[in-house]
């Protein structure tokens, strides 16, 4: 590496921001991805979706997009993939806190809750540790990322 911030984008050390984009991204198709088989496998399937079920489907699909995107440019064009990476981590963040709070506040059964205080647990942390990277909170980054 020769010091410069766009040398950040082509490493592959876990602590980089492109290792770090693709573990959020793998994370969140995982997790958005369960969620789109449960509304898709929902008895009558997506046509019988109610109007709050619809808006999931919709968020549901937007998180894998950007995942897929996220992807997509770790794999490609390294120095793009901050872009759908920052807003799949703050978009995470924002969710899963409403998400955790409301499930939280509801009389759901103690795994659901449990399982779905995990989610919310490791996304957040996730986008954070993506959003750390960039912002020169990482490891290997000495100077303040003024190209952004």
């Amino acid at each position: 590496m020769t010091g410069c911030p766009e040398d950040r984008f082509f490493s592959t050390r876990l602590g980089e921001p492109p290792v770090r984009a693709a573990i959020l991204a793998v994370w969140s198709l995982v997790v958005w991805g369960g969620r789109l088989r449960n509304l898709i496998v929902e008895p009558g399937g997506p046509g019988d979706l109610t109007g709050g079920q619809r808006w999931s489907l919709v968020g549901s699909l937007l998180f894998a997009l950007l995942a897929v995107a996220t992807l997509a440019t770790a794999a490609t064009a390294r120095r793009f993939t901050v872009v759908p990476a920052a807003a799949l981590a703050v978009l995470g963040i924002v969710v899963w806190a409403y998400r955790a709070v409301v499930i939280l506040g509801r009389d759901y059964s103690a795994g659901f809750m449990a399982v779905h205080t995990m989610l919310a647990g490791v996304s957040i942390g996730l986008g954070l540790w993506y959003l750390r990277s960039i912002s020169g909170g990482g490891r290997g980054v000495t100077q303040p990322v003024e190209w952004l």
